[in-house]
């Protein structure tokens, strides 16, 4: 026969419970005052470390030409770590490819040297897989690495095409048809749809910023593009909104690209009447083809503004005063501008 507990035996059981309880929850409490990661981050409540991320991947695209290439190295090897793209806790949500994209064939110059110079640069940044005792490979940054690969891919534009300003448009459509076609675009970065083009003098003036480029590609989806109107004075008022062509694109849109297809055909039958610029291309034949559709509202919500990066063209700006006065900015475009 079994008989019923006694009270001392209920009351030494509910006192043992009473002390798991305190030691679970004194332990959460270490782990929090004592775990140094930071306590909040821009994944905050979008990702965990088992959770797939929400994130969308990007192509990260630098375009160069040969005159262009210190500052290529300039921002890589001195601005990039006073402002480090990503912390090693961010890294590991990111899926980013950093793709050095130049006019020509960067290997014919310089008999290579110059391609392994920006190369060697470039990969700094690259996540590299830690050693078997769980520590850091050689080389790493402290703040981590950032981008799953690093490529150098050439438009391979003939020495007519390359010249300015024809030649940085000519790229940037070139790009787009490789970007967009998967069966050609095995050596650029086929499978992934969104694309950040941002030319050398689009520099950070906050670390972190690459974990907040990927916020604005998936927070605010959907758009086409989404990036900075011209912040600068005297803009013509044919494309004074137009957004600046260091922006974010969504590739993944079967009727944002038949506008890009568009664009670039009536771009290359008079380049002049779009100030050689794919990006003021952009602007006004979508304003041409709302007037003559009646309007254009059912796709003006996918052009988008972002304080993210500011752009003001060849005004002399202060990037540090700049940012300062808007916390949402971490990038700033202008070839004048300077810290």
């Amino acid at each position: 026969m079994r008989y019923p507990p006694s009270s001392s035996a209920i009351l030494t059981l509910a006192t043992i419970a009473l002390l798991a309880i305190s030691v679970v929850q004194t332990s959460i409490l270490l782990a929090l005052l004592f775990n140094d990661s930071p306590r909040t981050s821009l994944f905050s409540g979008l990702a965990s470390d088992s959770a797939e991320t929400p994130f969308r991947p990007i192509n990260l695209v630098i375009p160069f030409t040969v005159h262009d290439a210190e500052a290529v190295l300039a921002n890589l090897n001195e601005i990039w770590p006073r402002f480090p793209p990503c912390s090693g806790r961010d890294a590991r949500h990111l899926r980013t490819h950093l793709i050095l994209y130049f006019d020509m064939r960067l290997v014919e110059v310089d008999r290579g040297a110059l391609a392994k110079r920006l190369l060697a640069a470039a990969r700094r940044w690259q996540k590299i897989p830690s050693s078997g005792n769980g520590r850091r490979a050689r080389g790493e940054l402290p703040h981590g690495a950032c981008f799953d690969s690093v490529r150098l891919v050439d438009a391979r534009l003939s020495k007519q095409e390359s010249s300015y300003p024809l030649g940085p448009s000519l790229m940037f459509f070139r790009l787009v048809e490789h970007l967009a076609h998967a069966s050609s675009s095995a050596t650029v970065g086929s499978g992934v749809p969104t694309l950040y083009y941002m030319e050398p003098d689009n520099r950070p003036c906050r670390e972190s910023w690459l974990p907040r480029l990927h916020r604005e590609a998936s927070v605010h989806a959907p758009f086409w593009i989404r990036g900075s109107a011209p912040r600068f004075p005297g803009t013509p008022a044919t494309f004074f909104d137009h957004v600046n062509g260091n922006a974010l694109y969504n590739l993944d849109d079967v009727k944002f690209l038949e506008f890009l297809g568009r664009v670039e055909r009536q771009f290359l039958e008079a380049p002049d009447e779009f100030i050689w610029s794919y990006d003021v291309a952009m602007e006004v034949v979508r304003r041409r083809e709302g007037k003559e559709g009646g309007g254009n509202g059912a796709s003006l919500h996918l052009w988008q503004y972002t304080p993210f990066v500011q752009n003001w063209y060849r005004t002399n700006v202060n990037i540090t005063e700049l940012c300062s006065a808007d916390k949402e900015t971490y990038l700033v475009h202008g070839r004048s501008a300077a810290y």
